[in-house]
């Protein structure tokens, strides 16, 4: 890890998605928890190389109960649909050679979800939701903050998954959606009889790749930092974020305390 860019130091990151996760929600948390600037992002969009026009947005935000952060994409959203179009664009651009493998990565383990749980070929999918730059720019962006923070291990409290239906280009379909089921395969999930979209195939997607353990506890470690991003949705009773809290090895603690 660049020692530089966040002192002091994380070695672990715990994910908390009180109201779910998507793109743009990890996006938002990251940027809070690590104290970064909006410099830093704007850097890694203009090395995207992304069309005229489009702009991201990422400001505080507070409801009834916690402050935070959230994060948008402003433009013409509509993108290039085909997975190979999409991989060819990021592998094309100048991010870092890193961010570039992350975030292909990811793109690459929601592709393949596609593509099961439509029985088709992966060189055949279309992303059309995910497709759209705001997606794109996700996928990206948390590349970066993913690589900020290599060597950092990652653990996660169950995931929501929401209940009722979507809308989405294939018509009405049930949630979790299918490409984000397949997606969870394996990870502890909770149902809270709450209605709508907890968890996007992006959120999905990246949750996939990060791996984190649901079983793990933080004894010697000592909490240096957290940040809180909202989703663009907005639930009664509760707030719509995601927490990251940053931990590091406390190797003065003592049971015995």
């Amino acid at each position: 890890m660049n020692t530089s860019l966040i002192s002091p130091v994380p070695d672990h990151i715990h994910m908390d998605p009180l109201g779910g996760i998507s793109g743009d929600m990890f996006v938002a948390a990251m940027f809070d928890a690590t104290q970064s600037n909006k410099k830093e992002i704007t850097a890694v969009l203009q090395d995207l190389r992304v069309p005229k026009g489009l702009s991201i947005k990422i400001e505080r935000k507070k409801d009834a109960r916690i402050n935070g952060r959230i994060f948008w994409v402003e433009g013409p959203l509509q993108g290039p649909k085909n997975f190979e179009e999409i991989l060819n664009f990021i592998t094309n651009s100048k991010v870092s050679n890193e961010v570039r493998d992350v975030a292909i990565r990811i793109f690459k383990i929601l592709g393949h979800a596609e593509a099961k749980v439509h029985g088709i070929n992966i060189e055949k999918v279309h992303l059309h939701e995910v497709g759209n730059w705001d997606s794109i720019l996700d996928i990206v962006l948390a590349g970066y903050f993913i690589t900020k923070l290599v060597g950092c291990s990652w653990s996660s409290s169950p995931i929501p998954i929401g209940e009722g239906f979507v809308e989405c280009h294939h018509g009405t379909v049930p949630l979790p959606a299918p490409a984000t089921a397949e997606l969870l395969r394996g990870m502890h999930i909770r149902h809270d009889g709450r209605t709508g979209e907890r968890t996007t195939p992006t959120g999905a997607a990246i949750l996939k790749y990060l791996a984190p353990s649901q079983t793990g506890t933080f004894n010697n470690r000592r909490l240096i930092g957290f940040g809180t991003g909202f989703g663009s949705q907005t639930f009664d009773h509760f707030s719509n974020i995601l927490r990251i809290f940053l931990y590091n090895l406390d190797n003065n603690f003592s049971s015995c305390d």
